[in-house]
């Protein structure tokens, strides 16, 4: 007796729930097929669905087709087959089925065989070289040891796929994908290291020398090239007072939340200090926002006296900062737009910008200009930053040419 069961749905995909259904012998679509339940006791043809369009009936016939009340359309009804425990070898603990050893195909399921602690699949064409396998164990798939993998490699001819679990000592999740025997010529590899947290991708290619990855800060890096990026913008003038206009100090610290202006672009935040009669003033401003990627920055600047100061570092936004108490009335600090720019995907170092461009009101295209001062560094989440430093009127796109290890910001 032959089962056959799926779930009928119709043409959108939704499953026909209590829908009768016509079973057919053959795909004229003329001859009611004799169905049975899972005793082997007559049911009726037609048949109904399930509540969820399911169908499971019986039959002594290979194949049956089915019709869905008020269709015309003939449609072969799958078959499922169960296997019992006399279907199996005696040799082993699953299940075998193998075709001829030379050129055929193997799958194996074990599941307590001696020296294997989980379940093995697999399958390989021994003659031309395609394998597939599934086990537990290490990068030799074995059972021996901790750790589940996955294996599809062509033994003949070397194109294939290796994604296994390496051992628990390395802590760590591993994907390679090799092509060839030759080790190393190209592939792809995910890991998460021993004793770190994170996942690193590496594609490698030994010819060119190129090789990138997902650092824990999730940059795409270039390890050993760099790739070209352009970054262009428009900058407000710079200004004393474009985040936050000027506050008065008090004989408390102040941490200002409110009436605060994002900079127009990833650019630093000036901070401008007006004395109320005194010549200094002791105290730090800490502006806390984030960087072009998202990340929660901070930046804490010394003051000492009237003047400009900067954070240096580029913000993208500006959350809060706070403010120091006053050495005499009528000190006031306000937050403005600073004059170091910063470039979203940043170089390694100033050396890498390469050309600087400049498009006025009156200029018909960009015209080159002398790269500014390029500094490099690190913010407060330990990504890395580089500002151009250039004195903005408001009235200029700007354009920079450079390379960069990363692929994203």
């Amino acid at each position: 007796m032959n089962r056959f069961y799926g779930t009928i749905r119709s043409y959108t995909g939704p499953a026909l729930s209590a829908t009768s259904i016509t079973v057919y012998d053959s795909a004229a679509g003329t001859a009611l097929a004799d169905l049975y339940d899972a005793d082997e006791d007559p049911i009726a043809n037609p048949t109904t669905t399930s509540a969820r369009g399911i169908i499971d009936v019986y039959a002594t016939d290979a194949r049956l087709w089915f019709k869905v009340a008020g269709d015309t359309l003939v449609q072969p009804l799958t078959r499922v087959r169960g296997l019992s425990n006399d279907d199996l070898d005696a040799n082993d603990s699953g299940l075998l089925l193998t075709r001829d050893e030379d050129n055929g195909s193997i799958f194996n399921w074990t599941n307590t065989a001696d020296n294997v602690n989980g379940y093995l699949i697999h399958l390989t064409n021994q003659g031309h070289g395609g394998a597939l396998g599934i086990g537990e164990g290490t990068s030799e798939g074995n059972g021996e040891t901790d750790g589940f993998g996955l294996i599809i490699d062509e033994y003949g001819h070397g194109t294939g796929l290796i994604a296994q679990t390496m051992d628990v000592s390395t802590d760590g999740k591993a994907v390679v994908i090799q092509n060839g025997l030759q080790a190393g010529t190209i592939g792809l590899q995910l890991n998460a290291w021993a004793g770190h947290l994170g996942y690193m991708a590496v594609y490698w290619h030994e010819t060119h020398g190129l090789m990138w990855y997902i650092d824990h800060d999730a940059h795409i890096v270039l390890a050993n090239g760099k790739a070209p990026q352009c970054y262009t913008c428009r900058p407000l003038a710079d200004s004393y007072a474009g985040v936050h206009a000027a506050v008065a100090l008090t004989e408390s610290t102040q941490h200002v939340t409110t009436a605060i202006t994002n900079p127009d672009i990833y650019r630093d935040v000036l901070i401008r200090v007006t004395l109320g009669g005194g010549s200094s003033l002791a105290g730090d401003v800490v502006v806390t926002g984030t960087d072009w990627a998202g990340r929660v920055i901070t930046k804490t600047v010394a003051v000492t006296a009237g003047g400009t100061y900067y954070t240096a570092v580029p913000f993208r936004t500006v959350a809060s900062f706070d403010l120091p108490v006053r050495a005499q009335a009528g000190d006031t600090i306000a937050l403005g737009f600073g004059n170091h720019l910063g470039l979203p995907i940043p170089p390694s170092s100033g050396t890498d910008v390469i050309s600087q461009e400049k498009c006025g009101a009156a200029d018909a295209s960009f015209i080159v200009e002398a790269v500014g001062s390029c500094t490099t560094g690190t913010n407060s989440a330990g990504a890395t930053y580089t500002t151009v430093t250039r004195s903005n009127a408001g009235s200029e796109t700007l354009r920079w040419g450079y390379s960069s290890p990363y692929l994203t910001p």
